[in-house]
Protein backbone atom coordinates (compact mmCIF):
# COMPACT_ATOMS: atom_id res chain seq x y z
CA UNK A 1 0.00 0.00 0.00
CA UNK A 2 1.34 3.62 -0.63
CA UNK A 3 0.17 6.50 1.10
CA UNK A 4 1.22 10.10 0.05
CA UNK A 5 2.16 12.91 2.54
CA UNK A 6 1.55 16.87 1.24
CA UNK A 7 2.90 19.35 2.64
CA UNK A 8 0.07 22.68 2.70
CA UNK A 9 0.91 23.96 5.70
CA UNK A 10 3.96 26.38 4.94
CA UNK A 11 2.74 30.19 5.46
CA UNK A 12 4.62 31.46 2.60
CA UNK A 13 6.13 34.65 3.83
CA UNK A 14 8.21 35.42 0.74
CA UNK A 15 4.71 35.48 -1.62
CA UNK A 16 3.84 38.60 0.24
CA UNK A 17 -0.30 37.64 0.27
CA UNK A 18 -2.53 37.91 2.58
CA UNK A 19 -3.16 34.39 1.72
CA UNK A 20 -0.55 31.39 1.96
CA UNK A 21 1.02 30.21 -1.02
CA UNK A 22 -1.45 26.99 -1.29
CA UNK A 23 -4.30 28.97 -1.42
CA UNK A 24 -3.27 31.18 -4.24
CA UNK A 25 -5.01 30.32 -7.71
CA UNK A 26 -3.48 29.78 -11.15
CA UNK A 27 -5.43 29.44 -14.19
CA UNK A 28 -8.58 29.63 -11.78
CA UNK A 29 -7.63 26.73 -9.15
CA UNK A 30 -6.19 26.72 -5.68
CA UNK A 31 -2.32 25.70 -6.36
CA UNK A 32 -3.35 22.38 -3.65
CA UNK A 33 -6.55 21.30 -5.52
CA UNK A 34 -3.94 21.38 -8.59
CA UNK A 35 -1.42 18.90 -6.69
CA UNK A 36 -4.31 16.68 -4.48
CA UNK A 37 -5.76 15.68 -8.11
CA UNK A 38 -2.70 14.38 -9.55
CA UNK A 39 -2.50 12.28 -6.83
CA UNK A 40 -5.88 11.74 -7.09
CA UNK A 41 -5.66 10.30 -10.60
CA UNK A 42 -2.42 8.40 -10.15
CA UNK A 43 -3.06 4.74 -9.62
CA UNK A 44 0.11 3.56 -7.38
CA UNK A 45 -1.82 5.66 -5.09
CA UNK A 46 -4.03 4.84 -2.11
CA UNK A 47 -4.27 7.15 0.09
CA UNK A 48 -3.72 10.54 0.84
CA UNK A 49 -2.40 12.64 4.18
CA UNK A 50 -2.72 16.24 3.70
CA UNK A 51 -0.76 18.17 6.51
CA UNK A 52 -2.53 21.88 6.50
CA UNK A 53 -1.47 25.04 9.36
CA UNK A 54 -4.99 25.73 11.72
CA UNK A 55 -5.69 28.85 9.64
CA UNK A 56 -6.58 27.02 6.67
CA UNK A 57 -7.60 23.89 8.16
CA UNK A 58 -11.58 24.31 8.00
CA UNK A 59 -11.24 26.26 4.48
CA UNK A 60 -9.62 23.28 3.02
CA UNK A 61 -11.43 20.40 4.53
CA UNK A 62 -14.73 22.20 2.83
CA UNK A 63 -12.59 22.46 0.10
CA UNK A 64 -12.10 18.35 -0.17
CA UNK A 65 -15.41 17.93 0.25
CA UNK A 66 -17.07 20.69 -2.59
CA UNK A 67 -14.06 18.67 -4.65
CA UNK A 68 -15.28 14.83 -3.22
CA UNK A 69 -11.72 13.93 -3.53
CA UNK A 70 -11.44 10.04 -2.18
CA UNK A 71 -8.34 9.22 -1.34
CA UNK A 72 -7.57 11.68 1.28
CA UNK A 73 -7.99 9.89 4.41
CA UNK A 74 -7.05 12.22 7.29
CA UNK A 75 -6.17 15.77 7.29
CA UNK A 76 -3.93 16.87 10.53
CA UNK A 77 -2.03 20.03 11.81
CA UNK A 78 1.62 20.75 10.91
CA UNK A 79 4.19 21.62 13.41
CA UNK A 80 6.81 24.76 13.21
CA UNK A 81 9.13 23.86 10.66
CA UNK A 82 8.52 21.18 7.56
CA UNK A 83 10.33 18.72 9.42
CA UNK A 84 7.73 18.12 12.18
CA UNK A 85 5.09 18.51 9.48
CA UNK A 86 6.45 15.25 7.84
CA UNK A 87 6.30 13.81 11.13
CA UNK A 88 2.70 14.37 12.33
CA UNK A 89 1.75 13.27 8.92
CA UNK A 90 3.27 9.87 9.68
CA UNK A 91 1.55 9.46 13.11
CA UNK A 92 -1.19 9.21 10.86
CA UNK A 93 0.04 6.17 8.31
CA UNK A 94 0.03 2.40 9.83
CA UNK A 95 -0.82 -0.16 7.31
CA UNK A 96 1.57 1.41 4.20
CA UNK A 97 4.39 -0.29 3.54
CA UNK A 98 5.32 2.87 1.13
CA UNK A 99 5.56 6.99 1.82
CA UNK A 100 5.70 9.44 -0.51
CA UNK A 101 6.29 12.51 0.97
CA UNK A 102 5.44 15.88 -1.44
CA UNK A 103 5.33 19.64 -1.43
CA UNK A 104 1.64 21.09 -1.84
CA UNK A 105 2.97 23.74 -3.86
CA UNK A 106 4.60 22.05 -6.33
CA UNK A 107 1.23 21.27 -8.36
CA UNK A 108 2.97 20.30 -11.80
CA UNK A 109 4.48 16.76 -10.92
CA UNK A 110 3.43 14.60 -13.05
CA UNK A 111 2.10 10.95 -12.71
CA UNK A 112 4.75 9.12 -14.30
CA UNK A 113 6.94 10.47 -12.04
CA UNK A 114 5.57 9.84 -9.28
CA UNK A 115 5.82 6.26 -10.72
CA UNK A 116 9.05 6.43 -10.93
CA UNK A 117 9.65 7.17 -7.17
CA UNK A 118 7.32 4.30 -6.36
CA UNK A 119 9.10 1.69 -8.07
CA UNK A 120 12.49 2.71 -7.27
CA UNK A 121 11.32 1.50 -3.87
CA UNK A 122 11.21 -1.66 -5.03
CA UNK A 123 15.35 -1.23 -5.18
CA UNK A 124 16.04 1.22 -2.24
CA UNK A 125 14.56 2.38 0.32
CA UNK A 126 14.36 5.84 0.03
CA UNK A 127 14.20 7.57 -3.49
CA UNK A 128 13.80 10.99 -4.26
CA UNK A 129 13.12 12.50 -7.48
CA UNK A 130 15.41 15.24 -9.32
CA UNK A 131 16.97 17.01 -12.19
CA UNK A 132 20.27 17.66 -13.22
CA UNK A 133 22.16 20.81 -13.03
CA UNK A 134 22.06 23.29 -16.15
CA UNK A 135 23.51 26.43 -14.19
CA UNK A 136 27.61 26.43 -13.68
CA UNK A 137 27.46 26.07 -9.74
CA UNK A 138 30.52 27.83 -7.91
CA UNK A 139 30.85 28.59 -4.10
CA UNK A 140 31.35 31.82 -2.58
CA UNK A 141 32.33 33.44 0.61
CA UNK A 142 29.81 34.76 2.91
CA UNK A 143 31.02 38.53 1.45
CA UNK A 144 30.10 37.00 -2.27
CA UNK A 145 33.60 36.99 -3.38
CA UNK A 146 34.19 32.99 -5.08
CA UNK A 147 36.50 30.72 -3.87
CA UNK A 148 39.42 30.09 -5.54
CA UNK A 149 39.34 26.75 -7.72
CA UNK A 150 37.47 24.64 -10.16
CA UNK A 151 33.70 25.32 -10.67
CA UNK A 152 31.71 21.73 -9.27
CA UNK A 153 30.98 19.22 -11.97
CA UNK A 154 27.55 19.40 -13.28
CA UNK A 155 27.71 16.18 -14.31
CA UNK A 156 27.38 14.90 -10.69
CA UNK A 157 24.93 17.32 -9.25
CA UNK A 158 21.49 17.19 -9.23
CA UNK A 159 18.86 19.89 -8.04
CA UNK A 160 16.29 17.48 -5.93
CA UNK A 161 12.75 17.77 -6.15
CA UNK A 162 9.65 16.12 -4.57
CA UNK A 163 7.98 14.01 -4.30
CA UNK A 164 10.40 11.57 -2.13
CA UNK A 165 9.65 7.82 -1.60
CA UNK A 166 10.50 5.47 1.59
CA UNK A 167 9.57 2.59 3.28
CA UNK A 168 7.49 3.13 6.24
CA UNK A 169 10.15 1.66 8.69
CA UNK A 170 12.69 3.52 7.57
CA UNK A 171 11.46 7.05 7.21
CA UNK A 172 9.96 6.34 10.39
CA UNK A 173 13.35 5.14 12.55
CA UNK A 174 14.74 8.59 10.64
CA UNK A 175 12.67 10.60 11.65
CA UNK A 176 12.67 9.27 15.59
CA UNK A 177 16.78 9.56 15.31
CA UNK A 178 16.44 13.81 14.56
CA UNK A 179 13.99 14.36 17.38
CA UNK A 180 16.05 12.22 19.23
CA UNK A 181 19.21 14.23 18.25
CA UNK A 182 17.19 18.07 18.00
CA UNK A 183 18.33 17.96 14.06
CA UNK A 184 16.85 19.64 11.35
CA UNK A 185 17.74 18.43 8.34
CA UNK A 186 17.24 19.91 4.45
CA UNK A 187 14.84 17.48 3.20
CA UNK A 188 13.55 13.80 4.77
CA UNK A 189 16.68 12.12 2.40
CA UNK A 190 19.14 14.15 4.56
CA UNK A 191 17.80 12.22 7.60
CA UNK A 192 17.59 8.76 6.30
CA UNK A 193 21.29 9.86 5.48
CA UNK A 194 22.30 10.24 8.92
CA UNK A 195 21.01 6.49 9.50
CA UNK A 196 23.14 5.16 6.93
CA UNK A 197 20.43 4.46 4.53
CA UNK A 198 21.44 5.09 0.66
CA UNK A 199 18.79 7.24 -1.65
CA UNK A 200 18.25 6.20 -5.10
CA UNK A 201 17.81 9.43 -7.43
CA UNK A 202 15.55 9.02 -10.79
CA UNK A 203 15.48 12.41 -13.03
CA UNK A 204 11.81 13.80 -12.82
CA UNK A 205 11.13 17.01 -14.67
CA UNK A 206 12.25 20.55 -15.29
CA UNK A 207 8.54 21.73 -15.16
CA UNK A 208 8.21 20.08 -11.30
CA UNK A 209 8.88 23.37 -9.96
CA UNK A 210 8.10 24.93 -6.15
CA UNK A 211 5.65 28.05 -6.21
CA UNK A 212 7.87 30.18 -3.66
CA UNK A 213 8.09 33.63 -5.06
CA UNK A 214 6.09 35.85 -7.15
CA UNK A 215 8.23 34.76 -10.15
CA UNK A 216 7.10 31.18 -9.60
CA UNK A 217 3.57 32.40 -10.38
CA UNK A 218 4.30 33.75 -13.66
CA UNK A 219 6.05 30.75 -14.76
CA UNK A 220 3.14 28.21 -13.33
CA UNK A 221 0.64 30.24 -15.02
CA UNK A 222 2.95 29.45 -18.16
CA UNK A 223 3.08 25.42 -17.33
CA UNK A 224 -0.26 24.85 -16.49
CA UNK A 225 -1.96 27.08 -19.67
CA UNK A 226 0.71 24.92 -21.27
CA UNK A 227 -0.90 21.49 -20.27
CA UNK A 228 -4.60 23.29 -20.92
CA UNK A 229 -3.63 22.04 -24.28
CA UNK A 230 -5.80 19.26 -24.11
CA UNK A 231 -8.87 21.35 -23.25
CA UNK A 232 -9.71 23.74 -26.05
CA UNK A 233 -13.09 24.73 -27.45
CA UNK A 234 -13.39 23.92 -30.93
CA UNK A 235 -16.15 25.60 -33.20
CA UNK A 236 -16.76 23.24 -36.22
CA UNK A 237 -18.45 24.41 -39.56
CA UNK A 238 -22.03 25.92 -38.28
CA UNK A 239 -22.28 24.25 -35.21
CA UNK A 240 -20.25 24.56 -31.07
CA UNK A 241 -19.16 20.69 -30.58
CA UNK A 242 -17.69 21.88 -26.81
CA UNK A 243 -14.53 20.48 -25.48
CA UNK A 244 -12.68 18.48 -27.77
CA UNK A 245 -9.31 16.33 -26.33
CA UNK A 246 -5.95 15.39 -27.69
CA UNK A 247 -7.12 12.59 -29.52
CA UNK A 248 -9.41 14.98 -32.06
CA UNK A 249 -6.07 16.92 -33.00
CA UNK A 250 -5.10 17.33 -36.79
CA UNK A 251 -4.14 14.48 -38.28
CA UNK A 252 -1.10 15.11 -39.99
CA UNK A 253 0.59 13.32 -42.77
CA UNK A 254 3.39 15.20 -44.11
CA UNK A 255 1.72 17.60 -46.10
CA UNK A 256 2.00 21.39 -45.25
CA UNK A 257 -1.00 22.65 -43.10
CA UNK A 258 -2.54 25.78 -43.37
CA UNK A 259 -2.92 27.93 -40.42
CA UNK A 260 -4.79 30.98 -40.78
CA UNK A 261 -5.18 33.22 -37.55
CA UNK A 262 -6.52 36.61 -35.86
CA UNK A 263 -6.98 38.93 -33.55
CA UNK A 264 -9.45 41.43 -32.23
CA UNK A 265 -9.99 43.72 -28.67
CA UNK A 266 -12.32 46.14 -28.28
CA UNK A 267 -10.46 49.47 -26.55
CA UNK A 268 -6.54 47.46 -26.28
CA UNK A 269 -6.92 46.91 -23.61
CA UNK A 270 -10.22 45.36 -23.03
CA UNK A 271 -12.40 42.48 -24.20
CA UNK A 272 -10.84 40.40 -26.93
CA UNK A 273 -10.97 37.46 -28.67
CA UNK A 274 -8.82 34.94 -31.31
CA UNK A 275 -10.24 33.01 -34.35
CA UNK A 276 -8.13 30.28 -35.84
CA UNK A 277 -8.52 28.23 -39.00
CA UNK A 278 -6.88 25.21 -39.94
CA UNK A 279 -7.17 23.41 -43.31
CA UNK A 280 -5.31 20.07 -44.10
CA UNK A 281 -6.36 17.49 -47.13
CA UNK A 282 -9.99 19.53 -47.27
CA UNK A 283 -11.20 19.09 -43.81
CA UNK A 284 -11.19 22.60 -41.88
CA UNK A 285 -11.64 23.54 -38.44
CA UNK A 286 -12.16 26.57 -36.29
CA UNK A 287 -11.13 27.33 -33.01
CA UNK A 288 -12.56 30.56 -31.10
CA UNK A 289 -12.41 32.06 -27.83
CA UNK A 290 -12.66 35.22 -25.58
CA UNK A 291 -11.16 36.89 -22.94
CA UNK A 292 -12.70 39.82 -20.60
CA UNK A 293 -9.73 42.24 -20.56
CA UNK A 294 -6.85 41.67 -23.08
CA UNK A 295 -4.77 43.30 -25.79
CA UNK A 296 -5.08 42.64 -29.84
CA UNK A 297 -1.34 41.59 -29.98
CA UNK A 298 -1.98 38.92 -26.92
CA UNK A 299 -4.81 37.87 -29.39
CA UNK A 300 -2.69 37.92 -32.42
CA UNK A 301 0.13 35.83 -30.74
CA UNK A 302 -2.51 33.22 -28.49
CA UNK A 303 -4.05 32.64 -32.18
CA UNK A 304 -0.93 31.24 -33.84
CA UNK A 305 -0.14 29.06 -30.16
CA UNK A 306 -3.26 28.08 -29.73
CA UNK A 307 -3.25 26.98 -33.51
CA UNK A 308 -0.01 25.01 -33.66
CA UNK A 309 -0.94 23.21 -29.70
CA UNK A 310 -3.72 21.87 -31.73
CA UNK A 311 -1.13 19.65 -34.04
CA UNK A 312 -0.55 16.16 -32.89
CA UNK A 313 3.13 15.27 -34.38
CA UNK A 314 5.64 17.25 -35.82
CA UNK A 315 4.33 18.76 -39.37
CA UNK A 316 5.30 21.62 -41.80
CA UNK A 317 3.10 24.50 -41.42
CA UNK A 318 2.21 28.12 -42.98
CA UNK A 319 0.77 30.65 -40.73
CA UNK A 320 -1.44 33.21 -42.34
CA UNK A 321 -1.36 36.15 -40.36
CA UNK A 322 -2.04 40.33 -40.52
CA UNK A 323 -0.16 40.73 -37.65
CA UNK A 324 3.21 42.78 -38.60
CA UNK A 325 4.39 42.20 -34.55
CA UNK A 326 3.70 38.58 -35.24
CA UNK A 327 5.24 37.75 -38.48
CA UNK A 328 8.08 39.93 -38.27
CA UNK A 329 9.16 38.91 -34.90
CA UNK A 330 9.76 35.45 -36.84
CA UNK A 331 10.53 36.48 -40.38
CA UNK A 332 12.95 39.46 -39.03
CA UNK A 333 14.31 37.33 -36.70
CA UNK A 334 13.41 39.50 -33.55
CA UNK A 335 12.24 36.82 -31.59
CA UNK A 336 15.90 35.08 -31.50
CA UNK A 337 17.78 38.14 -30.56
CA UNK A 338 15.09 38.85 -28.06
CA UNK A 339 15.49 35.63 -26.74
CA UNK A 340 19.50 36.17 -26.71
CA UNK A 341 18.68 39.19 -24.77
CA UNK A 342 15.98 37.54 -22.31
CA UNK A 343 13.37 39.55 -23.53
CA UNK A 344 15.08 42.71 -21.42
CA UNK A 345 14.98 46.27 -23.23
CA UNK A 346 17.28 48.22 -20.84
CA UNK A 347 16.96 45.98 -18.17
CA UNK A 348 12.85 46.29 -18.47
CA UNK A 349 11.08 42.91 -19.47
CA UNK A 350 9.70 42.92 -23.08
CA UNK A 351 5.85 42.52 -22.91
CA UNK A 352 3.77 39.12 -24.05
CA UNK A 353 7.04 37.53 -23.03
CA UNK A 354 5.21 34.36 -21.41
CA UNK A 355 3.18 34.01 -25.01
CA UNK A 356 6.15 34.24 -26.87
CA UNK A 357 7.80 31.87 -25.07
CA UNK A 358 5.24 29.70 -25.76
CA UNK A 359 5.15 30.59 -29.35
CA UNK A 360 9.09 29.80 -29.60
CA UNK A 361 8.80 26.27 -28.06
CA UNK A 362 5.96 25.61 -30.40
CA UNK A 363 8.21 26.86 -33.65
CA UNK A 364 10.98 24.47 -32.67
CA UNK A 365 8.65 21.57 -32.73
CA UNK A 366 7.45 21.76 -36.43
CA UNK A 367 8.46 23.34 -39.83
CA UNK A 368 6.62 26.70 -39.77
CA UNK A 369 6.94 29.53 -42.07
CA UNK A 370 4.95 32.61 -41.68
CA UNK A 371 3.06 34.40 -44.38
CA UNK A 372 2.09 38.18 -43.77
CA UNK A 373 -1.46 38.84 -45.43
CA UNK A 374 -3.46 42.66 -45.30
CA UNK A 375 -6.41 42.75 -43.66
CA UNK A 376 -9.47 43.24 -44.70
CA UNK A 377 -8.35 42.51 -48.60
CA UNK A 378 -10.66 39.65 -49.35
CA UNK A 379 -8.36 37.17 -48.03
CA UNK A 380 -11.33 34.21 -47.52
CA UNK A 381 -9.37 32.77 -45.10
CA UNK A 382 -8.32 35.75 -42.80
CA UNK A 383 -11.77 37.54 -42.84
CA UNK A 384 -13.15 34.20 -41.67
CA UNK A 385 -10.75 34.57 -38.70
CA UNK A 386 -11.03 37.91 -38.37
CA UNK A 387 -15.62 37.07 -37.77
CA UNK A 388 -14.47 34.43 -35.29
CA UNK A 389 -11.86 36.50 -33.30
CA UNK A 390 -14.69 39.07 -32.82
CA UNK A 391 -17.39 36.32 -31.92
CA UNK A 392 -15.25 35.39 -29.55
CA UNK A 393 -14.81 38.44 -27.57
CA UNK A 394 -18.73 38.67 -27.77
CA UNK A 395 -19.72 35.81 -25.82
CA UNK A 396 -20.60 35.42 -22.67
CA UNK A 397 -18.62 33.82 -20.29
CA UNK A 398 -15.62 35.63 -21.01
CA UNK A 399 -11.89 34.15 -19.56
CA UNK A 400 -9.34 36.02 -17.56
CA UNK A 401 -5.79 36.37 -19.39
CA UNK A 402 -4.78 36.23 -15.93
CA UNK A 403 -1.06 36.54 -17.42
CA UNK A 404 -1.92 39.96 -18.22
CA UNK A 405 -3.61 41.06 -15.44
CA UNK A 406 -1.12 40.15 -13.08
CA UNK A 407 2.22 41.26 -14.64
CA UNK A 408 0.05 45.12 -15.26
CA UNK A 409 -1.08 44.32 -11.60
CA UNK A 410 -4.72 44.90 -12.56
CA UNK A 411 -7.22 45.85 -9.48
CA UNK A 412 -9.89 43.14 -8.77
Amino acid sequence: MTTVIILAGGVGKRMNRDITKQLIKIGGEHIINITIEVFEKCEGVEEIVLVVNKKDKKYIEEEIRRKKYKKIKKVVLGGEERQNSVYEGLKEVSKSSKIIIHDGARPFIKEEDIMKVIDGLEKEESVTLGVRCKNTIKQCTKKGILKKGLSLERESLVEIQTPQGFKLEVIKEAHEKAKEDGYIGTDDTSLVDRIGKKTLVVMGSYSNIKITTEEDLILGEIINETNRRGEIKVISKGEEVGKKSIENKVQLEGEEIEIYTDGACSGNPGKGGYGVLLKYKGVEKEISEGYELTTNNRMELLAVIVGLENLNKRSKVVIYTDSKYVSDAINKKWLKKWERENFLVKGVERVNVDLWLRLSKLIKEHDVRFEWVKGHSNNVGNERCDKLAVEGSQKGNLLKDEMYEKVNRVKK
